[in-house]
């Protein structure tokens, strides 16, 4: 019955603009994700993106998502001594 204990986190911050996109298509992208990982190596995740949909290119010009979730680290940091 041991508390949860969060042993690190993670940002990520990805950014793209397009040269020369179609005329349509918004040409900016931005990804951040954020992440809390706990003592046993499960954490969880929270995505925004927002500009251009990288996999419906021309069908999709702009857009918003978000996304939560779980996720599980099976590489950890270790610590060498």
């Amino acid at each position: 019955n041991q508390k949860l204990k969060i042993d690190r986190f993670q940002v990520d911050l990805k950014t793209e603009i397009i040269n020369k996109p179609h005329p349509y298509v918004n040409p900016f992208r931005m990804d951040l994700t954020g992440t809390l990982y706990f003592q046993n190596d499960v954490g969880i995740f929270l995505s925004g993106i927002y500009g251009h949909d990288n996999y419906n290119y021309r069908f999709v010009d702009k857009g918003k998502q978000i996304f939560v979730g779980i996720t599980f680290d099976i590489f950890p940091p270790m610590e060498i001594k």
